[in-house]
Order: structure tokens, then sequence, then C-alpha cells
């Protein structure tokens, strides 16, 4: 962040090589639509785009500094985590701790409040959030009657669950042969169609760690996806040979 002659806020983008040599500096000024404020957190995905929480918002980068996607309704972005299919955010937002789920385009899927049991003023510091493939781990503080206390969160992430089914349809064709045909076999005809089926559960389990340790659990399911109707449109597409 830097300012100007014009006291005009700039946030800078620096893409550097693996020698830390600079290959593009983009400038976003305050003026610009895509100005998220403050860069608090980065992180980036398998895909290699990089997600920075700022005061005003979170904003997803290419691999050369470019802006691909920002959400403004998701503000003091503090820590930042990626998984296969989602963005996680930690925001400070109105003195709480807040979770927000984003799917990669931004789009905001889940918010929770985390400190809504805790009495007193939460936040979140810059930092690094723990992921080890199957929970998210996330340190806050809180301040209460004059005390700093810290606050653990662990997190159960849902599972991706994937389902392939596979509908063969075999088809005998048979013709009435003439003299002047040459003999063959009877031709076999086999159809497959092959769909995906994902199906997900949300799972999540909040600890929070008070004065002494203590944990509060929530869980939250929910299914979707009706594999009998997804075979049953299988079927039906399958047998229409015309």
């Amino acid at each position: 962040m830097n300012w100007d002659d014009s006291s005009t806020i700039h946030i800078f983008v620096v893409v550097l090589d693996k020698q830390l040599n600079e290959i593009r500096r983009v400038d976003y000024s305050e003026s610009d639509s895509r100005y998220i404020g403050t860069a608090n957190a980065i992180r980036f995905d398998d895909s290699g785009y990089g997600y920075i929480g700022g005061d005003y918002g979170i904003a997803k980068f290419d691999s050369s500094g470019t802006v691909v996607d920002v959400n403004k309704d998701v503000s003091n972005v503090m820590k930042i985590v990626c998984t296969s299919n989602a963005v996680y955010a930690f925001s400070s937002k109105n003195d709480n701790h807040w979770l927000y789920v984003l799917d990669k385009n931004l789009k905001i899927l889940n918010k929770q409040l985390l400190s809504g049991n805790i009495l007193g003023i939460s936040g979140f510091g810059t930092g690094k959030v723990a992921f080890d493939g199957y929970n998210i781990y996330v340190v806050g503080n809180n301040i209460y009657n004059g005390s700093i206390r810290g606050v653990i969160y662990s997190l159960a992430i849902p599972t991706l669950m994937t389902t392939t089914v596979t509908h063969t349809l075999t088809q005998t064709a048979t013709k009435t042969l003439t003299a002047t045909d040459t003999v063959t076999s009877p031709i076999t005809i086999t159809i497959t169609n092959t769909i995906t089926l994902t199906k997900v559960e949300t799972l999540t389990t909040t600890t929070t760690t008070y004065q002494t340790v203590r944990e509060i659990e929530t869980v939250m399911k929910t299914e979707t996806v009706t594999l009998a109707a997804l075979l049953s449109d299988v079927l039906y597409s399958a047998l229409d040979l015309d």
C-alpha cells in the first residue's frame, strides 16, 4: 500500500519469479472499483490463483496479477485458506469472529458467526490458517473485562464424494438378406452412458477455547441429489435410440 502526491491510496500486486525478481507490478488505487483496501491475507489454490483479503473485500487474482473476481460483501478479511472446492475467509467484522465460505468465483455459499457465545471484543490478527486436509485450525483473540484471551477454532471440512454410475445397453440389430447380400454376423451395438454424480455433505464442527479449553460442536448436514432420479434420466436417454 502507498500514497501518491494527491493522498490517493494505492495497493500494489507484485509478481515475482522463483529468484524473487520482479516480473510485473499492478496498481489498484482507491478510485478503482476493484480496490479492497489494506491487504491483510493472501492464499493460493492448487490452480495457481491468488486470493487476497482486505478491509473492504476479497479479490481473486490470476498468475499475472490481474483481478479475476471481487466480492465486497465480505469485509475485514484477516485470514484465508483454500480447499479443493472452496475458499474460507475469516473476518473480524463488527468486532466478532466470522467465517465466510465462498466458491472459487467468490460467491458466498455460507457464513457463520463463530463468536456468538463469546462475550467481549473478538478479532483475528494476521497469520496463517492451518489445514490438514480434514480440519481447519484458526486462532483469534478476544478482549473481555480487560483481559486478552486466545480463541482456537477447529472446523471440520465437508467431504466431496464422487460416485460414477455406468449403464451399458446392448442391442442386436437384424436384417433380412437377399441373394445379392453378403452374409455377415449379426451386428451388436453397445451404447455406454456414464454420468458422474457428485454428492456434498456439509459438516461443520466448531471448537472454541476460552480461559480453559471447552468444546462446542455444531453439526449441520445438508444432503442433496437423488440418485434414483439421475439413473432414471440415464436409462431413458439410453433407450431413446432414434
